[in-house]
């Protein structure tokens, strides 16, 4: 085999294994089947300050992972202020977008 294709298939690794754990890790559903989990924003809330209510609320599994995805995507300067519901039904990525959307219960 030759070095080119070998460094062919390393990259296409780099690139395909992220993307699959990234993937595995948006699908998993956080909530428990019987719960239902509710976050408050309130006026005046700090990104950071969402980032540990979302952590403590076993939504993400960090408030490190919660505050990266929110700024690198912007969100964190968008976030709404309400009552979000959710359920087992909710994976991580329509939490996200539940949040990002500004879909809250009122």
């Amino acid at each position: 085999m030759k070095a080119s294709h070998i460094i062919i298939i390393l990259l296409a690794l780099i690139v395909v294994i992220p993307i699959g754990y990234a993937l595995l890790w948006f699908s998993a559903h956080p909530v428990k089947s019987t719960e239902t989990v509710s976050l408050f924003i309130y006026s005046g809330d700090s990104a950071g300050r969402i980032a540990q209510r979302v952590d403590s609320l076993g939504l993400f599994p960090s408030t490190e992972s919660f505050r990266l995805l929110s700024t690198i995507t912007g969100f964190d300067k968008r976030l709404g202020v309400g009552r979000y519901d959710f359920t087992s039904e909710h994976s991580r990525w329509q939490i996200y977008k539940m949040l990002r959307d500004r879909k809250s219960a009122f």
